[in-house]
């Protein structure tokens, strides 16, 4: 197992041994399908989730060649929470970001604490049959 870490940094594009962001964007990269995974915290994404996708600057000023290898990746995001529906506009960075770096948003699924495990159930099946479904239609 490798356990990879994103920290903070003082975005000089010098970064500690054991920083690990560039590591998951090489391992990202070789799936055509990612999904970003977060909780739901104050109505937006988690720190770290918001750390990494600051970190995405540098695959279009430094890291540029690394950057273009996840142009036209299948983007979906799975996100849970207290309150029963997603909030209003929590998906706008992670559909703007798609839209930037070339990635096809696909779609999201956010699960609710307050739902019953057989509503969680049914639609952790219908996000899966769509992620499935999109790795069958790229090998065609």
């Amino acid at each position: 197992m490798v356990i990879l870490t994103v920290t903070l940094t003082l975005y000089l594009n010098d970064y500690p041994k054991e920083y690990g962001f560039l590591k998951i964007i090489e391992v990202v990269s070789e799936h055509e399908n990612i999904v970003f995974a977060t909780p739901v915290y104050w109505y937006s994404m988690s720190g770290l989730m918001k750390v990494f996708f600051d970190r995405l600057t540098d695959l279009v000023t430094v890291k540029k060649i690394t950057g273009r290898e996840l142009k036209n990746k299948s983007i979906f995001l799975l996100s849970v929470g207290n309150d029963k529906e997603l909030p209003h506009g929590f998906e706008i960075p992670f559909k703007l970001t798609s839209d930037y770096f070339g990635w096809l948003y696909k779609s999201s699924l956010y699960l609710s604490i307050k739902e019953s495990s057989d509503q969680i159930a049914e639609k952790k099946t219908f996000f899966m049959i769509q992620i499935q479904s999109n790795i069958q239609n790229k090998d065609l």
